[in-house]
């Protein structure tokens, strides 16, 4: 194995540890009561483990001068993020569409995850 390899191995082994730490710290903290963290740092592991935080959080959290929880936030979320997704999806495979089945059967429809699996429709 050449040097450069391993520098490179090493170099990605680090920045992926780098990425991984703070989310490791939140996964703690959310294992946390705020009783423990306040008292303690923010970095430190939990002495016991407390999952009352998730439906207190998606039910009770006061954010905004509303207690509604974050489930109110998630919905909204939800309904921006999956629709870009699959338009996103969508005209990510328009030009393998249209190069195997035509322009005609691409501005059609926009099924092209099926339409790739499958044969193109007739003309």
């Amino acid at each position: 194995m050449k040097w450069t390899r391993l520098i490179v191995y090493a170099l990605l082994i680090v920045l992926a540890i780098g990425f991984l730490v703070p989310l490791g710290v939140v996964i703690a903290n959310s294992l946390r009561s705020n009783q423990e963290i306040a008292a303690s740092s923010l970095i430190a592991w939990p002495a016991h483990l407390t999952f009352a935080n998730f439906p207190q959080a998606w039910n009770k959290f006061c954010m905004a001068e509303h207690c509604w929880g974050i489930q109110p936030y998630m919905l909204n979320s939800l309904t921006l993020t999956i629709p870009a997704t699959f338009s996103r999806r969508c005209w990510a495979h328009l030009p393998v569409i249209r190069s195997r089945c035509g322009a005609s059967a691409a501005t059609s429809s926009c099924s092209a995850s099926s339409r790739l699996a499958s044969s193109c429709p007739s003309r």
